[in-house]
């Protein structure tokens, strides 16, 4: 479920003159219709805004505690509609404020303000869409987060540019490129579903679990105990303790996938282990360390890396992996022959083999913490891991990413 305008109007038609019958004559709508409307409104905020008798209705603490909310969103409402092509500016909240507080105090004012929104076609359930369709940047990936299909979603954002007489995205063969307009209307459109998300206190739910979700993708940690492991830990305990009503979601898998899962806009970014960074794409690096020979146990001191590859078997990550290519270049670069070689894809099976089984690898000795019985050797002219977050380059502005980002500097 999502508020709906005509609910808003009636609602605060019927707080206003405390008379349902009256707020139906403003409306030109029957005395039922507009007592649907505020329990549908009433059922989506979980809460009752009237008590009713024989003899009318009487407003409860509950509706004076929220008008000033629905008044703010509808006044953000009316402005984006009728001034957003004129105008060409974010909304100014604090006017907004200020002009809301003067319909509180002067009810003639109220009530042309009302009036003036009787034919408000733009609802927030159009302003939340265009918030998603704005930050996927793509209707399809916008589409299946709203549970709802292509063509509708199409639909309402070719309405809501015939609305606001404004061209918001250009269509392109990759999807849909943002404009101008349409970053103005995001940053008014987030101030009002700001507003929503304070007065729903239920409904809606799917929305708020798929589309408030940040999507982080990353590379699979080699150990519990690895670097990446504890690092993508420390950013779910501050994700916790600074956005705990926004949810996050991290998928592991190898770089191409996540690679291609940020082009399709399924993921806001990803952690990757690719030494270069795509065209189109931003970054920010995290680290950058040489691979080593990792081993189980404790080898003798005096074996050389050549030795101990030549006495031991040798288990390899995925050939699909960023990792294996790094190793395959520098193997054929130095002329580094391997004997007993095995390719595994589960760098769990992969850490297992090393500590238990008497394998060898080449992994970054940041894969694993002293506690675990690896010890690591030094390789010559070792290559060296680059370890960076990475997002679309037109997506830098998105708050999911700006959130990823935040999360990640300040919990590593």
């Amino acid at each position: 479920m999502s508020l709906d305008t005509k609910s808003l109007i009636y609602y605060l038609c019927a707080w206003q003159s405390q008379n349902m019958s009256l707020a139906a004559a403003q409306n030109n709508v029957s005395v039922a219709t507009v007592s649907n409307a505020i329990k549908r409104l009433e059922n989506q905020l979980n809460t009752s805004l009237f008590i009713r008798s024989r003899r009318g209705i009487i407003v409860n603490q509950n509706a004076q505690s929220i008008t000033r909310f629905t008044l703010n969103l509808l006044a953000g409402l009316h402005k984006i509609e009728r001034s957003f092509a004129s105008e060409g500016a974010p909304i100014d909240m604090d006017f907004l404020h200020k002009e809301t507080a003067d319909y509180l105090e002067n009810p003639a004012l109220l009530e042309q303000f009302l009036l003036n929104c009787r034919d408000l076609k733009i609802s927030p359930q159009l302003i939340r869409r265009a918030i998603v369709v704005y930050e996927f940047h793509s209707i399809r990936a916008a589409s299946q987060a709203l549970s709802i299909s292509q063509p509708q979603l199409s639909r309402q954002m070719h309405e809501l540019e015939t609305l606001l007489d404004t061209q918001l995205f250009e269509r392109t063969s990759e999807g849909l490129k943002p404009l101008p307009s349409a970053k103005i209307l995001y940053q008014s459109a987030l101030e009002l579903n700001d507003i929503c998300e304070r007065l729903i206190k239920r409904g809606d739910l799917l929305f708020r679990r798929n589309v408030t979700t940040s999507h982080l993708g990353t590379v699979a940690p080699f150990t519990r105990r690895s670097s990446l492991c504890k690092r993508v830990a420390n950013i779910c305990v501050h994700w916790s303790e600074h956005y705990p009503n926004e949810n996050i979601k991290i998928s592991a898998d190898l770089t191409d996938r996540l690679l291609s899962s940020i082009k399709r806009n399924e993921l806001h970014c990803a952690i990757v282990d690719s030494t270069t960074i795509p065209t189109g794409f931003d970054s920010l690096q995290i680290s950058s360390v040489p691979l080593m020979l990792a081993t189980g146990g404790a080898p003798s001191p005096a074996l050389s890396f050549q030795e101990t590859i030549s006495k031991m078997p040798i288990v390899l990550p995925s050939m699909r992996s960023s990792l294996r290519n790094i190793i395959d270049e520098w193997l054929h670069k130095h002329s580094v022959s391997l004997k007993k070689a095995i390719e595994v894809e589960s760098m769990t099976v992969l850490a297992d083999l090393v500590s238990r089984c008497g394998y060898c690898s080449i992994l970054p000795q940041e894969s694993a913490s002293p506690h675990e019985e690896f010890t690591f050797i030094e390789i010559p002219n070792a290559p060296h891991l680059a370890s960076n977050l990475i997002w679309k380059s037109e997506m830098s502005e998105n708050r999911h990413v700006k959130r990823i980002i935040q999360a990640l500097t300040q919990a590593t």
